[in-house]
Order: structure tokens, then sequence, then C-alpha cells
């Protein structure tokens, strides 16, 4: 309330709420500082079952807790497992273990060894390794791994996916995007990536792009933020959908939808809201409103530019060049697409 001027659920309709009662968390803005969330999550957490056990993460904040905090050390935070902001922070220490001739006393250091080194990481996991170390002192996350063993073993689940899941649950705060040899630092610079991969194109997907596809192909952007922002339902939905329009257009070969939903992720994730067009730079829709203004008032004509934008004018929103589309989008304007705004 100090921070928002609201109270926690002063400002959020009944369904939200519901959503984070069935979680049992406070909700916060997207807005709210990390390390102010950290606080409030850590003092709200409602399962005080180990309260007393000083070394399980999942206790809610006492005393001793919040000096740690107070002193700027990263807590972990109960109910999110490994969690941790700072990739390499020595809030969460472990036992020492060897990974491939390496000792690792951090989980976050030991997760991006694991996932870093794709296949001898997946062999840690399901000749069972993993779960026999963690199972030495914290249950949680030994958990994690049988589970992913127990997918594999009883489901046929995706070998590589279920790894990539473990990854995040064991550390959610986990910042690098690693999928097999495919690695970004962070989300950020595979937002840009993609925007950079998908640079021009209209009617068919660079060959740039190509590896993008296929991270969407296996939902892995969905399988992250169920872990990373699980208690950000909408979001999860979001992305979830944008992913089956993406690999349904994939399959009907219709490559400009598949261009444009991979231009919502590469705009979702590079946080980038920017139009990059061979006539200007657009942050938002006033000033390419304005742009188009100022011509008409001198007198100028504006084909040259509806014609990049629109290729085949009147012929429907399908025809829409996709980064502008996706651009739209982003800007709250998506209902221009309609077919009755082109008729």
């Amino acid at each position: 309330e100090l921070f928002c001027g609201h109270t926690p659920y002063g400002d959020v309709d009944p369904e939200t709420l519901e959503r984070y009662l069935a979680i049992q968390q406070v909700p916060m803005p997207d807005s709210f500082p990390a390390r102010l969330k950290q606080l409030i999550l850590g003092l709200t957490y409602q399962d005080i079952t180990h309260r007393k056990e000083k070394g399980n993460p999942n206790r809610r904040w006492t005393y001793e807790e919040v000096k740690r905090w107070c002193a700027g050390e990263d807590v972990p935070v109960p109910g999110q497992g490994a969690a941790s902001t700072l990739l390499g922070s020595d809030a969460i220490r472990i036992p020492p273990v060897t990974f491939m001739y390496k000792r690792y006393t951090d989980l976050g250091k030991y997760v991006l060894a694991l996932a870093s080194d794709w296949n001898n990481g997946k062999k840690r996991l399901y000749r069972s390794n993993l779960s026999t170390y963690f199972n030495k002192f914290n249950a949680d996350y030994a958990n994690i791994c049988l589970d992913a063993e127990e997918a594999l073993r009883h489901r046929h689940a995706d070998e590589d996916v279920e790894f990539f899941r473990v990854i995040y649950r064991l550390y959610p705060g986990f910042q690098p995007f690693i999928w097999q040899s495919h690695q970004w630092p962070d989300m950020k610079a595979l937002g840009m990536d993609l925007l950079q991969a998908l640079q021009g194109s209209q009617d068919e997907l660079p060959q740039a792009a190509q590896p993008f596809l296929g991270l969407v192909a296996r939902q892995l952007f969905s399988v992250r933020e169920q872990v990373v922002h699980r208690e950000q339902p909408d979001r999860i939905q979001q992305i979830n959908a944008l992913e089956t329009r993406c690999n349904n257009a994939a399959v009907a070969k219709d490559w400009p939808t598949v261009i444009r939903e991979l231009y919502l992720l590469a705009y979702l994730y590079a946080e980038e809201r920017e139009l990059v067009v061979p006539f200007g730079r657009f942050a938002d829709i006033e000033a390419f409103v304005d742009y188009f203004k100022d011509k008409l008032k001198r007198g100028e004509s504006i084909d040259e530019e509806a014609a990049f934008l629109i290729p085949a004018p009147g012929a429907g929103a399908g025809n829409v060049l996709p980064a502008f589309a996706a651009w739209l989008i982003t800007q709250g304007k998506g209902d221009c697409l309609g077919e009755e705004a082109f008729r």
C-alpha cells in the first residue's frame, strides 16, 4: 500500500483476484521493483510448516531473512524453489558437486553448467544423478528431477523439453535462454536477435529465423513462462496462444502469419516497440499518424509508403506487412487489421 497507493486488492478485478487466491499469493503490478517483491512474498508466504528450519528455502521469512535482505543479500523466496534474481549469486549455497571436472557450490552456476553442456547435463538428469544428489539435502529439488524422470519413463515425454523445464524449475531466476546449441544471455537479447532475423521478411521466412520457429514449435516459451512467470496466468495464456497460431500457420505454410506472430514474440521479449521502415522510425501511433498528416498537408503523395505497408490494398488484412501488423497489435490497434477496416 505504501508503494502503490492502494491495498494489494484495491485495484484488482474479482476474476484476477481468484487466480491469485488459488496460488495463495499477493498480486503485484509488473512495474513492482523486484527486490521489494521478494520482501513481500517472503513475509506473506502462506505455508509456515518449515518456519523453524533455518536452512529450508521454503520457510516464511523471519527476522533473520529480513535482516539479510536489508543488507542487500539475494535471499531465496519461499515457494519459488531456487529462485534468484542474480545468476552466480552466493545466496543459494549447495553441497560441493563436480560436473565435467569442475566443482560447484552455487546452485545458479551449477544449473548454468548443466544447461551449457546440454548432452552431459541430460545424462546427469536421466541417469538419476541429479535426483540422488539433491535428495541428500533438499527434497523439493530432488522431486523436480524425479518428475522429469517419471515423465520420460511413463509418458514418452520429449527428453530435451523436460530437461529445459528442469533447468528453470531448479532455478526460476535463470536469465539465459539455452536450448541445445542455441544460447542467449537473456530474453531481451533473444528478442533483439529475432527482430534482426525477421527484418524485411514478408512472404517467406528467412533462413536466420528458422531456429526461432523451431523453438516455437516445441512451445518452449510457454514452458519457460509457466515456471518463471507462474503468477501471471494472462501472460502465459498470451504466449501459449501466440505459439499455437504460429504453429498452425506454419503447418498451413501461411508464412505472413508465421512472420507476424514471430514479430509479436520479438517485440515482447526485446521490449522494443519501435516500427522501423525505409521511410522512418516510429515510436508510437501518434508519431506514425503525424508523419502522414504532415505529408498530406504539404500536398505530397503517400502512395509509396502505403504500398510498402499494405502491398495489396483492398485485398484484406492478410496482405499487411507482417512487421506493421505486429506493431499495430503491440500499439493496441489490432482492431485496425479487421476485414471491415479494409473494406
